[in-house]
């Protein structure tokens, strides 16, 4: 193996591999102040010595001055080689292929990246100095109207896209095709036959950065009727909007230490803020957020607020985000929930109440535990022993994620309060009967049951499929473990005919799917012979419920920063009255 690895390649590694958890894997760590202190793993001592910044993603020992990040770390206690330790952090974080290839391929794409990051800073420039032209007056007028100066203006680099800029063609393209191409592939210029269109084209735009400021994308806010009202630079090899927050390097190009973050979904709204000396603001540009978004989040602060608009959709998102965030609590950290008034967003109710109202809205958040227990009691009535049961089993599955003891401890004696368990013995055994069940993973435990249920019945019955009467349409963002599987064997069972488990045996033999069929075949899924039939039926009811949900969320989503048309109002009538049946 020849050549060089780019450090671009290098780079994202670091930034991907958090060096509390490797290092943890390898000796324990125990969280003091800002730091992480073990006993060093490179010399004797009794007493620890052995620091990990998780912020600075560096360790260092003042005994033995050993020190570093994560490749010097693996280097060292595992004694391997610089290419053999980028090799096994690739392997960490799934980018193996891409490491192999690299010597063929990985100048090229380096370069291609350079070229793209320098094409994005002129037409960020080139959006920046059109905001303040005579002519595009009116964009300016509008930001000043919303209460952004042009101190926050500058500092966040807004500008104005004009009908595909002459300043485009004079400046950046001129005649050169290859050119035309860096434009296309930045996500900014979009061809139709032989014409081409800026994407942010009568808008307001917002710069979005990278974690060293450099500009990878752009968000842009119409300024006339046309939908939708906020688009995103679509995804490239710079740009994944989710692993990106809006205004955290402005954030961490001011302060050093951040003492919490606040998350909301608007550009506008961290803006506003940002006037308001609200400055730990950050947006995750419109859309859900991801277990990237909370690992960035969590590297940075200890505390996190989560801020969502007044309505339906900004409920939805509050509830998913306390979700997604379980299994990142540990000791130390926070995270609680502001809720607005209905119709009301960040921007709309500072305006509104003023600084002195939002800041108490902070200071009075409500913690995750209050949040986490008032979903899950709703509709509970605790005189009845059905409905304590309910309870349990919708609360042990979320309160288990957590891998905090204390968090877990306190969540679990008040449950136990609740449902008249004092003792947490009877708590924990319920908890790790779930944890010992093949079937249930740390994450997204009733869809993967449902799934797993499902998937195991089918191949032992493949005449179950005669029972699926009709499964919703679905799209590729439905991130179920096991639901394009599903789909597949349902699709295989009903165009060959396929009636036994022997015949779908054999249909895979080729296929690199071919032992999972098979152990899966002799799975004991524990249900008796008379009622997995009904098991069935009531799974893949589970299944169309969580598919239609999915889809009347995103709908709902849309209605509020887009709008619907008719179609899709319909639809999500439709959906809404199949959902109350089910």
């Amino acid at each position: 193996m020849t050549g060089k690895i780019p450090q671009e390649f290098i780079n994202e590694l670091l930034h991907k591999t958090n060096i509390v958890d490797l290092i943890n894997n390898y000796v324990h760590l125990t969280k003091k102040g800002n730091n992480y202190l073990s006993c060093c793993p490179f010399h004797h001592e009794k007493t620890p010595s052995f620091t990990v910044n998780e912020q600075k993603q560096f360790y260092y020992c003042f005994g033995c001055t050993a020190h570093g990040n994560v490749i010097d770390f693996l280097m060292n206690f595992n004694n391997l080689k610089f290419l053999d330790t980028i090799e096994e952090l690739s392997n960490i974080n799934g980018v193996i292929d891409t490491y192999f290839k690299f010597f063929n391929t990985a100048k090229k794409k380096y370069d291609k990246k350079i070229h793209l990051y320098q094409l994005l800073n002129k037409i960020s420039v080139i959006y920046s100095k059109n905001l303040f032209f005579q002519k595009y007056n009116f964009s300016l007028i509008y930001l000043k109207k919303r209460g952004i100066t042009e101190d926050t203006i500058n500092r966040y680099a807004i500008g104005y896209s004009d009908n595909y800029s002459e300043n485009f063609k004079k400046k950046l393209i001129l005649s050169d095709k290859k050119k035309i191409s860096y434009f296309i592939k930045s996500g900014v210029l979009i061809q139709k036959k032989e014409n081409f269109f800026d994407r942010f084209s009568k808008r307001i735009t917002f710069p979005i950065r990278d974690s060293i400021g450099r500009v990878i994308g752009f968000g842009g806010r119409r300024l006339t009727n046309v939908n939708p009202k906020y688009i995103n630079s679509p995804d490239t090899i710079l740009f994944n909007k989710k692993k990106i927050l809006y205004g955290l390097y402005e954030i961490k190009k001011k302060y050093k230490n951040i003492p919490w973050l606040l998350v909301v979904e608007g550009y506008i709204d961290v803006l506003t803020l940002s006037e308001f000396n609200i400055r730990y603001v950050v947006s995750t540009l419109g859309s859900f957020i991801s277990i990237y978004h909370i690992q960035m989040l969590f590297r940075e602060t200890d505390n996190v607020i989560y801020c969502y608009d007044g309505d339906h959709a900004g409920n939805i998102a509050s509830w998913r985000s306390l979700k997604m965030t379980l299994p990142y609590i540990v000791d130390g950290k926070t995270v609680k929930f502001i809720f607005l008034p209905k119709g009301e967003d960040p921007d709309s109710i500072i305006h509104k109440k003023g600084k002195k109202y939002f800041e108490k809205l902070i200071l009075n958040a409500t913690p995750l535990s209050k949040f986490l227990f008032y979903i899950l009691l709703k509709d509970i009535n605790l005189t009845c022993i059905d409905e304590r049961s309910k309870l349990i089993v919708k609360a042990l599955p979320l309160i288990s994620q957590i891998p905090s003891k204390t968090t877990k401890n306190l969540l679990k004696k008040y449950l136990g309060e609740k449902i008249g368990i004092l003792e947490s013995y009877y708590l924990d055994k319920r908890i790790n009967i779930k944890k010992n069940n093949i079937f249930l993973k740390k994450t997204n435990k009733l869809r993967n049951t449902t799934m797993r249920f499902l998937i195991g019945l089918l191949i032992q019955n493949p005449i179950f499929v005669k029972l699926i009467s009709h499964i919703p349409d679905i799209k590729h963002t439905i991130k179920i473990p096991g639901l394009y599987f599903f789909l597949n064997l349902v699709k295989i069972c009903i165009n060959y005919s396929i009636m036994n488990t022997a015949q779908l045996i054999e249909y895979y033999r080729k296929s690199n799917q071919f032992n999972v069929v098979k152990k899966i075949a002799k799975w004991n899924h524990m249900i008796d012979e008379k009622k997995k039939k009904y098991v069935f039926i009531d799974s893949v009811k589970n299944l169309k419920k969580i598919i239609l949900e999915h889809t009347y969320e995103n709908l709902i989503f849309k209605e509020r920063s887009q709008g619907l048309n008719k179609n899709e109002k319909i639809k999500l009538w439709e959906i809404n009255k199949e959902l109350s049946k089910i």
